[in-house]
């Protein structure tokens, strides 16, 4: 006989959910369409909507005039409430379905697979006015194409920009991936492991890591990225296109095809790499020393939420705001919320707090 306390342990393990996932998938619209394909072709009953399905339901022309009424009485101090979506009854409509995952008008999904004769049972509205289906299918992943970065400005395109000059540093920017499923759900788990083998024959997960201020290799050799980092084959042939077409995964180094051959002096040598380590580790210590400062400098004041600001990786700035229902904000000053804000200076090498500015006197 099982002792009743492992029965609850199996049992706890087959209700965990399983998963398979990456940090991030980059992808070029020829890699999505052809994920799509593939995934048709294995499952003909799948379906592609928004991940706000709901929105293709609400009065937009009703949405857009109340937010500009909710921005006039902000600006004047006036009472106001949540911005409502006021949703059609959608009871008896069709979803919006969209045809591929590489549509240009959409960049986030949900693929599932409906089950027949399917209807969707929608909840009541929130307090935003949005109504959520209830019997959502089991078979389900979340998919959100990658997007083009031009840096060092940040600019976001959906489309592949052209780069102004031949060093301009554009990185393709995948989004995570993950498709999970309950243990003890055999068809859930055939459908998730099918549809992550149908992306890994479409992706490859070595590449060639580059610091990014320098962009520079840290070594000669390829790094595995299984659950780091997997890019698409049109993707991979992007970033061999320029010199600095590059991937970007969600941390800090950036990443290139496996296939990049190396020019002279893009790989750093073993000394600038520890010199490197040192200098970050160093950041990191300053880092966690301001933070401390700049919380003992908000102690004495009333309790509100705190924000760090970084430039890069480096801290430059810190805010107090005020508690919620301390007094009024200021008609037209965006940042009034702010009771005292903090900015970093640098004196003799040393980076300290120096100038402050709060909207009421200290002593």
């Amino acid at each position: 006989m099982i002792p009743e306390s492992f029965q609850e342990m199996r049992q706890d393990k087959l209700d965990r959910p399983a998963r398979r996932h990456t940090g991030a998938l980059c992808m070029m619209p020829a890699d999505v369409a052809a994920f799509s394909d593939a995934l048709r072709a294995a499952f003909p009953a799948i379906r592609f909507v928004s991940r706000d399905y709901w929105k293709h339901f609400v009065d937009q022309k009703r949405f857009e005039a109340d937010c500009r009424e909710f921005e006039r009485r902000w600006k004047l101090n006036l009472p106001r409430d949540h911005v409502r979506r006021h949703m059609r009854d959608p009871t008896g409509e069709a979803l919006h379905y969209w045809g591929s995952l590489a549509d240009p008008a959409e960049t986030r999904f949900l693929a599932w697979i409906e089950p027949r004769r399917w209807q969707p049972v929608w909840r009541p509205a929130d307090q935003f006015g949005k109504r959520f289906i209830e019997n959502t299918p089991r078979l389900w992943f979340d998919f959100y194409r990658s997007e083009f970065i031009v840096r060092p400005f940040g600019h976001r395109y959906e489309t592949e920009p052209r780069p102004s000059h031949t060093r301009q540093n554009i990185t393709l920017q995948g989004h995570a991936f993950e498709i999970r499923w309950n243990p003890s759900e055999p068809e859930a788990e055939a459908f998730a492991k099918k549809v992550y083998n149908i992306l890994r024959k479409l992706t490859a997960c070595e590449f060639k890591v580059f610091e990014p201020e320098s962009r520079r290799a840290f070594d000669p050799g390829t790094w595995r990225m299984l659950t780091g980092c997997l890019a698409g084959r049109h993707a991979l042939a992007w970033s061999l296109k320029r010199r600095h077409n590059y991937f970007g995964c969600g941390w800090r180094n950036l990443l290139k095809s496996a296939e990049y051959r190396f020019r002279p002096g893009d790989v750093m040598t073993k000394a600038e790499v520890r010199r490197w380590r040192a200098d970050r580790d160093a950041l990191f210590e300053e880092t966690l020393r301001l933070q401390k400062e700049a919380v003992e400098h908000f102690r004495d004041l009333p309790r509100g939420n705190y924000e760090f600001q970084y430039d890069g990786d480096r801290l430059v700035s810190a805010r107090l705001f005020k508690p919620k229902g301390t007094g009024p904000a200021a008609p037209t000053d965006s940042g009034s919320r702010v009771a005292l804000e903090l900015r970093v200076r640098r004196r003799h090498g040393r980076a300290e707090w120096g100038n402050r500015s709060s909207n009421r006197p200290h002593s």
